[in-house]
């Protein structure tokens, strides 16, 4: 039956698609049936409503009135049938990635799509602008469209093009046999066999075990993915063997014995060969990919290992000069940043990305530690020479920050003061520790009190419910007797947003600027060296200009209302902790 409604559609289509009378047998001969058989689909047509005219001895064709409608009912139908425009989009982006055929003709994929041939050639325009970023290129000619690039870009594609069907599944629950969650693993066995897809995951497993290292989501379904698509490709005779020279080969450690293990797992299971090349491609994912493992494996002498080290060191030191909240210098967040540094410096260095399914929460939940960590990072990759490090990458970094500021907000040594009575203090005292267990309370006094309190006993936080006149650095937050919700929530952000004096909250218009400096030529003239999107309505741009003496700043708006922070310095590492912390109280003061 589906057959019999899909060859009626096409007949639809065709007729569309003429531009004047064609006989019945050449309708007949493009869907392969008989004279009879599309006879007797125009009545089914007929008696929806479209109007066919016919004239003998000429042929049929639509009348002219009726083509729009019947370009409503084949998209109605398309959605019906379970697909999108952007959906089929990704469809023949997936086929072309795949490579199974030589070339796709646009024909074929007007036949296989239901759709005009004008359509496929927009989406084939709009696949061409998707793919630019891969820096993958369309090769079409008459015998149809072919996918050209570098076959580690293709790959990478793939895996994104599959992580994008997958987002367009309803969520549910994780199969016993596999750790891959449901949606992923249905999108996967669609495109590969389930037996290999559980092969896969067993190698890694004995490759996890080899290396004592547990590999952790996003970077475990990245792995699978990769290694899959790798197998395909090389039954294909496509390999990533002259994209490597020999030097990069030359690996050793314990990963790429890893490597080198699961390559002789893959070639005895899946009866492929796999080069050397293949095997460092491997290695690639497996070094990149995060996890769990023994600190002392992480913190060793190796040079590598010294380099995240101090990397790990400088990121820390720097939000400490920046922040407004003075949090203690943490070992569980330098270890938590050891462990992510080392997978994501090479994920940097083999351009290899990941996509970070919380990142939108994560500029929604802790927009100023986000914008913290980028203008952080901006530094790093000035000073260590980096490529630019993607979003996904710093949001995973804002959330050890937030968990770093938020156990300093947690260890707090409290001071209540109230002027009711004994029953209305102790129950602000029961309330405040309902919202806030992990605070000390150290007493419950009254206003004439608190200043020899304070003196004598060390105090983090004064919570008030009167008006205090004492002079003192430490913050006081002003609460209803009740203490409610609005209270609490008041208290969190007198801590995430504590920001220092006024001062280091300049101008809107103006940073630093010299007013005899014509920006626009000036730009012209400056070397471009980093470009950062700080919030949706913010971009960055720093730039070096030997010719400068100091380090100049100023605002620019685009057509699209939206601001441009330029960043004048004499010298790359001019960008220095002071420069940061002023753009980042501007930014705060101004968002």
């Amino acid at each position: 039956m589906e057959n019999l409604y899909n060859r009626q559609k096409l007949l639809l289509r065709y007729l569309l698609e003429a531009n004047d009378f064609k006989p019945v047998k050449v309708f007949a001969q493009l869907l392969s049936c008989s004279d009879k058989t599309i006879r007797n689909d125009l009545i089914y047509w007929k008696e929806r409503g479209i109007t066919i005219e016919g004239i003998s001895g000429k042929g049929i064709r639509i009348a002219d009135i009726k083509k729009d409608r019947i370009n409503d009912i084949l998209s109605k139908n398309q959605e019906k049938n379970g697909i999108t425009t952007t959906q089929r989009r990704m469809k023949i982006l997936f086929d072309l990635l795949e490579g199974k055929q030589v070339r796709l003709s646009i024909q074929s994929l007007s036949d296989k799509y239901f759709v005009s041939k004008t359509s496929i050639v927009n989406d084939l325009s709009m696949i061409e602008t998707q793919i630019s970023q891969y820096n993958l290129k369309l090769h079409k000619d008459v015998k149809g469209t072919v996918l050209t690039g570098a076959e580690t870009d293709i790959r990478k594609a793939l895996v994104d093009i599959i992580s994008q069907f997958i987002q367009t599944k309803e969520t549910q629950i994780r199969p016993n046999y596999s750790r891959i969650n449901y949606d992923t693993l249905s999108e996967l066995e669609q495109h590969f066999i389930k037996e290999n897809i559980q092969t896969i995951e067993k190698i890694i497993e004995k490759t996890e075990i080899f290396l004592d290292y547990k590999i952790t989501e996003p970077y475990y379904i990245n792995l699978v993915t990769h290694v899959l698509i790798l197998i395909e490709r090389i039954r294909h005779d496509k390999t990533v063997y002259t994209e490597f020279e020999g030097n990069q080969l030359k690996s050793n450690g314990k990963f790429y014995v890893a490597a080198e293990l699961m390559t002789q797992c893959i070639e005895n299971n899946f009866e492929v060969t796999l080069n050397e090349a293949e095997t460092f491609y491997i290695f690639q994912y497996l070094t990149s990919a995060g996890g769990i493992s023994k600190i002392n494996d992480i913190v060793d002498n190796s040079d590598n290992n010294v380099c995240v080290q101090t990397i790990a060191m400088d990121i820390i030191e720097i939000s400490l000069k920046i922040y407004p909240l003075k949090f203690s210098f943490s070992k569980k967040l330098y270890k938590a940043l050891l462990l992510h540094l080392r997978p994501m410096l090479n994920r940097i260095n083999y351009k290899i990305y990941i996509k970070n399914p919380i990142l939108d929460q994560i500029k929604v939940e802790f927009p100023e530690t986000m914008i913290l960590l980028k203008l952080i990072m901006l530094k790093i990759q000035i000073k260590y020479t980096l490529t630019p490090i993607r979003e996904d990458e710093i949001g995973y970094l804002a959330v050890y920050f937030q968990n770093a500021i938020e156990e300093f907000i947690n260890k707090k040594r409290i001071v209540i003061v109230c002027s009711s009575g004994i029953g209305t203090s102790h129950l602000l005292e029961k309330r405040i520790k309902k919202y806030f267990p992990e605070w000390e309370i150290i007493d419950v006094v009254s206003a004439k009190q608190v200043g020899e309190i304070i003196n004598d006993k060390q105090v983090n936080l004064i919570i008030s419910t009167v008006r205090l006149s004492i002079m003192t650095d430490i913050p006081i937050a002003y609460v209803s007797a009740l203490f409610n919700e609005n209270d609490a929530q008041n208290l969190r952000e007198l801590f995430v947003r504590q920001f220092s004096k006024a001062e280091h909250v300049l101008d809107h218009k103006k940073i630093i600027q010299e007013k005899d400096i014509n920006f626009e030529i000036f730009a012209e003239q400056s070397k471009c060296i980093a470009k950062l999107s700080l919030t949706p309505l913010l971009q960055m741009i720093v730039y070096e200009n030997n010719s400068l003496d100091k380090v100049e700043i100023n605002v620019s708006n685009t057509t699209l209302k939206k601001e441009i922070l330029n960043v004048y310095l004499p010298d790359k590492k001019d960008l220095s902790e002071d420069i940061i912390k002023k753009i980042y109280y501007w930014i705060l003061g101004n968002r």
